[in-house]
């Protein structure tokens, strides 16, 4: 609520009895402003480290497709962006979140299909070479 009301009265968060609050929001409003500043992969990376702004991070790397390949992260942030998702469990916002960073280091452009917003596994059984000759004899 107090929130609320001060976001109703901006005059009053800009008073003396304020003075602390502003200091304490002070370094959180300087992060948010050199954030959105920065480079797009930086951007993804500080995106990424919340799960509640993966919807941000899948924008962010949408609009990275558009991007001209020589504008587009070095591998090391892909490594650091799957290396954050961590989708060994397959939950399906993780497989979705891989699959636009993916699409992104393949250099496929926004043209090409839309990474999904969801993301699913299949289970495919293991390659047998073995398995080939036996049913061709």
């Amino acid at each position: 609520r107090a929130a609320l009301w001060l976001a109703a009265r901006p005059a009053a968060l800009a008073s003396k009895m304020c003075k602390q609050l502003r200091s304490a929001l002070h370094p959180l409003v300087e992060a948010r402003v050199r954030e959105e500043h920065a480079s797009p992969a930086f951007r993804v990376t500080c995106a990424l480290g919340q799960r509640s702004r993966w919807p941000e991070a899948l924008r962010l790397l949408a609009s990275l497709r558009c991007a001209e390949p020589q504008r587009r992260p070095k591998l090391g942030a892909y490594q650091r962006w799957v290396r954050e998702i961590n989708a060994a469990h397959g939950e399906p916002h993780e497989l979705a979140m891989l699959d636009a960073i993916m699409r992104v280091a393949a250099g496929f452009t926004a043209g090409t299909a839309p990474s999904p917003a969801e993301g699913s596994l299949h289970d495919v059984p293991p390659w047998r070479p073995d398995a080939a000759k036996e049913v061709a004899e």
